[in-house]
């Protein structure tokens, strides 16, 4: 669920972040969760283009609920709420 968006959007940013700070031909110490550590290091191997891509393809996906969400603040939960002070 949400929890799953939220992990995986924190390992691109991170594995996008390593690959872009990282100097070449440099060890790299990274501290995290050994169940954060799995995705970092698949990311990671992909090289930087890999984290780059799969960060572009996340935000390419959460850009189809930002509709839904707006939609769902802006006019439902307002409509709602006058409907519900009006047969109060």
């Amino acid at each position: 669920g949400l929890r799953d968006i939220l992990e995986g959007d924190r390992e691109r940013y991170m594995a996008v972040e390593v690959s872009r700070r990282a100097a070449a031909g440099a060890d790299v110490l990274l501290v995290c969760h050994a169940a954060r550590a799995v995705g970092l290091q698949r990311l990671l191997a992909d090289g930087p283009a890999g984290a780059r891509t799969a960060a572009a393809a996340s935000s390419a996906q959460a850009s189809r609920i930002w509709p839904f969400l707006l939609v769902l603040t802006y006019v439902l939960v307002p409509g709602y709420g006058s409907l519900f002070v009006a047969w109060r």
